[in-house]
């Protein structure tokens, strides 16, 4: 009887590792027929895309910088007090690369910016009539916001703007 019992126990032990190690082996690999663009790579826990800067989406198909494409009315104010409203900018695509874009603020800033996520860039170095601009900015939906750092080597005035796709 104990003989049986042993027997038994071992049995149940032995479907239960076999089991669990064919319910294991049965998950695969979920990047499998995963494919990612753009320098996309899967993300092995869930077979989801992790997408280089300047792309989203499911595949990384859609350049992130497109949706800014367009006309906004921008607003604001700078550091020493002064307030803008109505500043027709816009914003256009650069064939320097994919996650870069040119950025027309009122007609009197034209700057390159540089992708840094599929929401935010920032305003590459420029140096513009004895002026250097540089900033950052974000856009959630069809806003945008920045802020432009100007200085002459002397004096320094930080621009900060918002405004909606038109």
């Amino acid at each position: 009887m104990k003989n049986l019992k042993s027997l038994f126990l071992a049995s149940f032990l032995t479907v239960g590792i076999f089991s669990t190690t064919l319910f294991v082996s049965c998950n695969g690999d979920k990047c499998k027929d995963v494919v990612c663009n753009n320098g996309g790579t899967c993300n092995e826990s869930d077979g989801s895309c992790n997408c280089a800067v300047g792309f989203e989406g499911e595949n990384c198909d859609t350049e992130s910088r497109t949706k800014l494409f367009g006309n906004f009315i921008l607003s604001g104010t700078d550091s020493d007090g002064d307030t803008y409203t109505n500043l027709i900018s816009s914003i256009a695509t650069s064939a320097v690369a994919k996650n870069k874009f040119i950025f027309n603020i009122g007609g009197v800033f034209v700057l390159t910016c540089t992708m840094t996520s599929s929401s935010s860039f920032t305003i590459d170095n420029a140096t513009i009539a004895g002026f250097t601009y540089s900033g950052n900015g974000t856009f959630v939906g069809t806003t945008v916001s920045i802020s432009l750092t100007e200085t002459d080597g002397i004096d320094t005035i930080i621009y900060t703007l918002s405004g909606n796709k038109q």
